[in-house]
């Protein structure tokens, strides 16, 4: 098993390198379409014949993008060419190699047309059947989802570009049948709903489609296209209105997931008389005298999902964190529906954002559904590659049940009631000519009303081509306005002399001086203002001072008297001490003389 080479061939998208994103503008034909979108039969082989109502996987397709910077180095992926199988390589981790299989894995030398080939025309082979059917591009961000998409240089024209051009193609080249293709074109930002044609429509709805099951955009523009050259001016106007922005992992990084819806009605085309002999005259089994009365309704989902990233390795803050961070909730979500739906859960939480409601027929549902995982063979992305591949495993396990939409063609219907009218007229029998004719007024009554409503849903898609019409010729005509004032500005301006200019530049600096002037009176004013503030401060300084001197003053005479008092006291204490010593000593002479008295007479006082 060999790792995979680097081809000079690839350009598609890649982290930190601006991928070839053309505008659809640059097709300028549809004959420069077809001739780079036609069959290589090397690589194209015919499908076996599917039954209606049969169960059918979700196909997964594995594009690598080689390394594509000097700073990324190859080697992550281990593949051996014509291989369904590749192993990825993570030498550092406890699991070093985890193998992988898909429907098919295209390297990075395989062509636009070969992916197209194998990923995308069965699908659109079978939406002109009358089937649904989408395309998802997954992958991290520049992983090269909307080069392989929607890139439209003549060298590597992408898969939508290819797939209107062979809807197209087939309508024309097809002599039996009618087609009427309708656009609409929106993108899923931030779980906002917008419309890429109309872009004041924001914040849309979806709604559940009680008539032929599913959901669809409420309020969103489907344009009906007449043409190739129409169909990818609309596509184009789209491209301009999405939003992108620089990111440290890819210069031109998409913000939001783009989803094309193509619808196609195929009804057949009623053969006259002279065209059913000539094609019975070629040998052509289809020359019946009426054509089936039923139309075909296919539906073509084209996703490019914005991809997933790290924000430590996009460095997004901001804005760009808060779009990186809604861009994986909504991934988040579709990983764990896909997850319900192969594991047969019995809740599937499809509600849980906008992307995940809108491709619920996508994911289990009635559709055929293919998806392409767009990794890279760098190995500083091994574990994004990892994460994609992981999600296209869980995504093969998820069957859907597609069936043919059908509906009853009024225009045919009615073509084949006349004619039948003009054959029983002609057969002469009365009985039976008014028995059918009954009946077939019958049909015809109950017929108008869907007739009716087509002719509704006709005009009212006539009024949006013309208000959008409308709205483009008020733009140019604004634009021409514009313009129209700015040359009359600048030639008034170019008009003047150069006296007048002159006078005006003296008017301007004289105007200025009285600005000046003004200012530098204001800022006098305010200077004495500031200074008799100062001078007035100053003087009750000054009398706080003299009071503070005062106050201290009379705390210091207060001291000095408390001073004299208390020697005053001192002494008087002293004097009280000594007449207290002097009376205890005159009491004790008094008590001991007291006691002589008492003991008896003294002597010499007998004799006498």
């Amino acid at each position: 098993m060999s790792r995979i080479a680097t081809p000079p061939a690839y350009s598609g998208g890649s982290p930190g390198v601006s991928s070839d994103k053309s505008s659809y503008g640059r097709v300028e034909s549809s004959k420069s379409v077809s001739t780079s979108q036609s069959l290589d039969e090397k690589s194209y082989i015919p499908k076996p014949r599917f039954e209606s109502g049969n169960s059918e996987r979700v196909k997964v397709f594995m594009r690598i993008r080689p390394t594509i910077r000097a700073e990324e180095t190859s080697g992550a992926i281990a593949w051996n060419k014509g291989s369904e199988t590749i192993t990825l390589l993570r030498p550092e981790s406890p699991v070093p190699e985890t193998s992988f299989s898909f429907q098919k894995v295209l390297g990075p030398q395989t062509s636009q047309s070969e992916v197209y080939n194998y990923a995308v025309r069965d699908v659109v082979e079978d939406v002109l059947q009358g089937y649904n059917g989408t395309v998802m591009a997954y992958g991290q961000t520049g992983a090269g989802k909307t080069y392989t998409l929607g890139n439209t240089d003549a060298s590597a024209v992408g898969m939508i570009p290819r797939a209107v051009a062979e809807i197209f193609n087939t309508a024309a080249a097809d002599t039996l049948h009618t087609y009427q293709i309708c656009l609409s074109y929106i993108q899923i930002y931030m779980e906002m709903i917008q419309d890429l044609l109309r872009p004041e429509a924001e914040n849309l709805a979806i709604r559940e489609d009680s008539a032929g099951g599913g959901v669809f955009v409420s309020g969103c523009s489907e344009v009906l296209v007449n043409t190739l050259e129409d169909c990818l001016h609309y596509l184009e106007m789209g491209d301009r209105n999405r939003v992108f922005a620089f990111t440290a992992l890819n210069a031109q990084s998409s913000r939001s997931h783009a989803v094309v819806m193509l619808t196609v009605v195929r009804s057949s085309r009623y053969l006259s008389s002279k065209e059913r002999d000539a094609r019975a005259a070629q040998g052509d089994p289809s020359t019946l005298p009426f054509a089936s009365p039923k139309v075909k309704v296919g539906k073509l989902f084209l996703v490019d999902l914005a991809g997933s990233e790290r924000l430590k390795k996009s460095q997004s803050v901001g804005l760009r964190a808060s779009e990186a961070r809604a861009i994986n909730l909504s991934l988040t979500t579709l990983g764990m529906c896909i997850s319900s739906r192969a594991s047969d859960a019995s809740h599937v939480p499809f509600r849980d954002s906008k992307l995940t409601r809108l491709l619920q027929e996508s994911l289990g549902g009635n559709a055929k559904t293919s998806l392409l995982l767009c990794v890279s063979d760098a190995k500083e992305y091994v574990d994004e590659t990892l994460q994609s591949l992981q999600f296209g495993a869980r995504a093969m396990c998820v069957k859907n049940k597609p069936v043919v939409n059908e509906r009853m063609g009024t225009s045919t219907l009615a073509a084949q009631l006349m004619a039948a009218l003009a054959a029983a007229a002609a057969s002469g029998t009365r009985a039976a000519e008014s028995q059918r004719a009954a009946n077939l007024e019958a049909v015809l009554h109950q017929t108008k009303e869907e007739r009716d409503a087509l002719e509704e849903e006709r005009l009212k898609l006539g009024k949006m081509i013309d208000a959008l019409r409308k709205e483009k010729d008020v733009e140019k005509k604004e634009l021409e306005v514009r313009k129209e004032v700015a040359l009359k500005e600048q030639a008034d301006l170019m008009a003047l002399s150069h006296g007048e200019q002159l006078k005006k530049a003296k008017g301007v600096a004289e105007q200025l001086d009285r600005e000046i002037q003004k200012l530098i009176k204001d800022r006098e004013a305010m200077i004495k203002l500031h200074r008799e503030e100062m001078a007035a401060a100053k003087v009750r300084e000054e009398k706080l001072e003299r009071h503070l001197e005062e106050v201290v003053g009379d705390l210091n005479d207060s001291k000095a008297r408390n001073a004299v008092l208390q020697r005053c006291l001192d002494a008087t204490k002293a004097d009280l001490k000594v007449f207290h010593a002097s009376m205890c000593s005159g009491l004790s002479q008094v008590k001991e003389a007291v006691s002589r008295i008492a003991s008896g007479p003294v002597e010499g006082e007998g004799e006498g």
